[in-house]
């Protein structure tokens, strides 16, 4: 599209959707790399038998609860939740230590989400950023606004990846026995 063109809001939301995307896919692939120790423990934690061993219903469950949240607190949430229950899956969540160390590896992975919205938010283009902004709104509060938004699909991005990786190694320490 041409710079003389103006930008739609809806095509703005677009770009401003796969900047996001690939801002999540970069943090995913640091994360693997540079927490790989912690996402292997983790994995193994799970994958004991006194946890969920190779009764998958848990993970599988955390991963859909994970993939299809649109708040980080949505996560958090259900990792309480079945640490919570008192029943043999609560103890396994919470007796294992796998959901307290779980929890502490997402407060850390979400960490870096504000000051990653910020860099995301001051390369946006003008052009860009006017067609995010609404009519009725200053451009302060169209930045706020924006960084607010930027910031929430990070953390639960973010979030969504650790899972993932996590979810990954439990089920290649199950198939590996």
């Amino acid at each position: 599209m041409p710079d003389t063109q103006s930008l739609t809001r809806r095509d703005a939301r677009r770009q401003l959707q796969r900047l996001v995307d690939e801002q999540t896919a970069t943090y995913s692939d640091n994360l693997y790399m540079s927490e790989r120790d912690s996402i292997k423990q983790l994995g193994k934690m799970a994958a004991r038998k006194n946890v969920f061993g190779e009764k998958k219903s848990q993970m599988n469950k955390l991963e859909r609860r994970s993939t299809s949240a649109s708040t980080y607190g949505a996560i958090a949430d259900y990792i309480k939740s079945q640490m919570g229950r008192d029943t043999n899956t609560g103890e396994a969540w919470s007796d294992s230590g796998f959901g307290e160390q779980l929890l502490t590896g997402l407060q850390a992975t979400i960490s870096e989400a504000p000051s990653d919205a910020e860099a995301l938010l001051q390369a946006l283009d003008e052009r860009l950023f006017r067609a995010l902004r609404r009519e009725d709104e200053g451009e302060e509060a169209a930045q706020h606004r924006l960084k607010q938004d930027v910031g929430r699909r990070l953390r639960v991005g973010y979030a969504q990846a650790l899972v993932a990786h996590v979810v990954s190694e439990y089920n290649y320490r199950v198939s590996t026995g």
